[in-house]
């Protein structure tokens, strides 16, 4: 199950109600397009945004599952957030 909303209010909402849990924030030179495909392709709630040199992936409910998913892609910087992002 995928969440694909665009809007800021409406990640907000979701927040509010536990769905998603953390965003993670990655520099878009270290993931290329083939291994955001794999990512969506794993099936887990997430919803990838590219803009200004990031990439930020949101609402990985499982993280230590996106952090092997991370390193075996060999993406090795990333921050996460633990809060919706205003």
């Amino acid at each position: 199950m995928k969440f694909t909303m665009r809007k800021k209010r409406d990640w907000k909402a979701w927040f509010e109600v536990g769905v998603f849990k953390r965003v993670v924030v990655l520099r878009n030179h270290e993931i290329s397009r083939w291994q955001i495909m794999g990512l969506c392709a794993t099936g887990a709630p997430v919803f990838i945004e590219a803009a200004r040199g990031k990439c930020q992936i949101r609402a990985w409910t499982d993280f230590n599952q996106l952090a092997l998913f991370l390193e075996a892609i060999g993406v090795q910087r990333y921050e996460v957030h633990n809060k919706a992002i205003k």
